[in-house]
């Protein structure tokens, strides 16, 4: 019931910034900024819950832990990237935006490398 509500609390902050751009285009820029801070609130607490079940994820898988920090960081790189890059975007600066896209993903690659040395290893090992 959460979804619904985070879905229309965006279309109805959505829909008051595109009154107000016809009037006056920095205050639309800030009603989705704050709409979006309101709503990243809520992704934390939920984030705390998605935490919480890795760690207990962690207790049945034995061997190569790290990879679950890695995941997290994954996934923390593309929202703080995703949502940056939305504001920029709100605000009109398509190519600062698609900068930070192009940061997030060589980040998120960067990140994956020790898995991918990882797995070249293991297929080493059988061979």
């Amino acid at each position: 019931m959460i979804v619904a509500k985070i879905a229309l609390f965006g279309i109805a902050a959505v829909l008051m910034a595109v009154q107000f751009r016809a009037l006056k285009s920095d205050y639309a820029v800030y009603i989705g900024t704050a709409c979006a801070g309101l709503i990243c609130i809520y992704i934390l607490e939920y984030l705390s819950q998605v935490l919480r079940e890795f760690e207990g994820l962690k207790q049945y898988i034995s061997s190569n832990r790290e990879y679950f920090g890695v995941l997290l960081k994954m996934v923390g790189i593309t929202y703080i990237c995703e949502f940056s890059a939305g504001i920029c975007k709100d605000a009109g600066f398509h190519a600062v935006a698609g900068q930070i896209e192009i940061f997030g993903k060589l980040c998120i690659l960067l990140s994956g490398l020790p898995i991918v040395f990882s797995l070249l290893q293991l297929i080493g090992d059988f061979t």
